[in-house]
């Protein structure tokens, strides 16, 4: 499993054996990593359900300020933590700044509104639920007012291509987000979506 693109390119992660842990394939990190160049160079980013970290890795290669890592399944914890050490032991060119890594060890199937209000807001999240139970969190999110969403900021999921179109009827009625386009890797499909202002008016309100 290596990283696709940016500053680590090739580095390679340790992955798991439980096929219960799903790292997202090389074709969708490269294309995400490719859709959102002009976004990612000094972004905070939150990688939920991040099983291994590889996504937030790619993002922390593109130039991320910031990625916090947020997962609770003790393997996948083991894994992500032997990861970001490797990270952090590569050499960067010149004066080049390592970008930041945190762990958050969360069940992110509780309340998604209370956060720990010193973390940074983000400016690109990225969701990975187990497929089982995705519809059920992405109504946990819509339905919720999330104030660590970053107005205008980047919202990306996956979802099993079964529920590709409930899924995307549930952003396009959501206050919240708005639908920006779909896409399709076989057995599993990408949400991509921004951050709308009603959701600040909602936190306002």
């Amino acid at each position: 499993m290596r990283i696709v693109s940016g500053m680590y390119k090739n580095t390679v992660l340790r992955r798991p054996s439980d096929t219960q842990v799903r790292p997202t394939p090389s074709i969708m990190r490269g294309s995400v990593v490719s859709y959102l160049k002009d976004s990612i160079p000094g972004a905070v980013v939150w990688d939920m359900f991040s099983g291994t970290g590889i996504m937030g890795m790619e993002f922390a290669s593109a130039g991320a300020a910031k990625v916090l890592f947020f997962d609770n399944h003790p393997m996948a914890l083991s894994i992500l933590k032997d990861n970001i050490r490797l990270i952090k032991s590569r050499r960067l060119p010149g004066s080049t700044l390592p970008p930041r890594l945190a762990v958050i060890n969360k069940d992110l199937f509780t309340r998604m509104d209370n956060m720990d209000p010193t973390l940074a807001d983000a400016q690109i999240f990225w969701a990975d639920p187990p497929y089982p139970l995705s519809m059920k969190w992405l109504q946990l999110i819509v339905s919720t007012p999330i104030s660590f969403l970053k107005e205008h900021g980047w919202f990306l999921m996956k979802v099993d291509t079964r529920e590709l179109d409930d899924a995307s009827s549930t952003v396009v009625h959501s206050e919240i987000l708005r639908l920006i386009k779909t896409k399709t890797y076989g057995n599993t499909s990408l949400i991509i979506a921004q951050v709308t202002g009603r959701l600040h008016q909602v936190l306002a309100g």
